[in-house]
């Protein structure tokens, strides 16, 4: 809500200013390798703390300002490694793999043309056919395993054709509590 720029509600403004306008003891934020995007930086700039905390399990971004963090929140204090923690059993045991998908001819031309247009450019390599195939095979093995299958998606577009064409739940904002809380008892306990 603190990041969002468009247009907001009054209840939406009253709240920004309050939060911003008090000074804090600790700002707790999850997720923490998202806060150097252009969006959400200002939130940390905005929002007054004495101490500011940041957790992830992924401490990685592509686009390389990950090193922004320690001028926007600090220096790393703890990292776990993850094998260790597994042996330790608070994780799973998980094997993954990296699977590469180009471009179709059709959209990496259209990807090429338009360098100026992200969004164009994300819509494409969100919505990439040759993705949603492979992504249809991994979901149709698993599922033949009886394995439980989850898919992340940060492209709420792209999350909703998926789950439309393989024809599985989805959670986003959209999604009402009692709907949310039914796909997960779903998933967890298999009803």
């Amino acid at each position: 809500m603190l990041s969002y720029s468009g247009p907001k509600t009054d209840i939406s403004n009253e709240v920004t200013k309050f939060i911003s306008g008090h000074e804090w003891g600790l700002m707790l934020l999850d997720e923490v390798q998202v806060v150097p995007a252009q969006k959400f930086s200002k939130i940390t700039d905005d929002v007054k703390a004495h101490c500011k905390l940041g957790l992830t399990a992924t401490l990685v971004r592509e686009d390389g300002k990950i090193e922004d963090l320690h001028f926007q929140i600090g220096p790393k204090l703890y990292e776990a490694n993850w094998i260790d923690l597994q042996d330790r059993g608070y994780l799973a045991r998980v094997r993954c793999f990296e699977v590469w998908c180009e471009m179709t001819s059709d959209f990496y031309n259209e990807y090429y043309k338009n360098s100026g247009n992200h969004r164009l450019k994300e819509a494409l390599f969100f919505n990439n056919p040759n993705k949603f195939m492979a992504c249809h095979h991994l979901v149709k093995f698993h599922e033949a395993r009886g394995d439980k299958i989850m898919i992340f998606c940060d492209h709420i577009f792209a999350l909703k054709e998926y789950a439309y064409r393989l024809g599985i739940p989805f959670i986003c904002g959209d999604v009402s509590e009692r709907e949310r809380q039914n796909i997960i008892s779903h998933f967890r306990d298999g009803n």
